[in-house]
């Protein structure tokens, strides 16, 4: 499923599936997402995969770098991205409600 972050105004189309942690997990070696725990800028290339697919979903051009990652996690609410990962995982309700690593905040849906 597509959804959508907002960056400067724009509605930017992401899907976290199959194709985005495929290509995630060979950018980080076959640790997959257990790597995010110990190194967070990786949630930049998994943004940059999801990103990806959700411009080939709705058919439109794919004009980002890897190094726009920062500002759009940045400006588009970290947690934002983070709920979308967690849906498209399954993550458990119980899961959700812990803490965020190194936050100090709850996980917002």
């Amino acid at each position: 499923m597509v959804e959508y972050i907002e960056y400067k105004g724009e509605q930017l189309p992401v899907k976290v599936g199959y194709y985005a942690l495929k290509h995630f997990q060979k950018k980080t070696k076959g640790k997959g997402m257990i790597a995010l725990q110990e190194d967070f800028s990786l949630y930049e290339d998994l943004l940059f995969y999801a990103l990806k697919k959700g411009a080939m979903e709705e058919q439109i051009p794919f004009q980002w770098k890897i190094t726009d990652m920062e500002n759009i996690l940045e400006d588009t609410l970290f947690s934002q991205f983070l709920g979308i990962v967690e849906d498209a995982l399954d993550v458990p309700e119980d899961t959700k409600k812990k803490k965020a690593v190194g936050t100090g905040n709850k996980l917002k849906k």
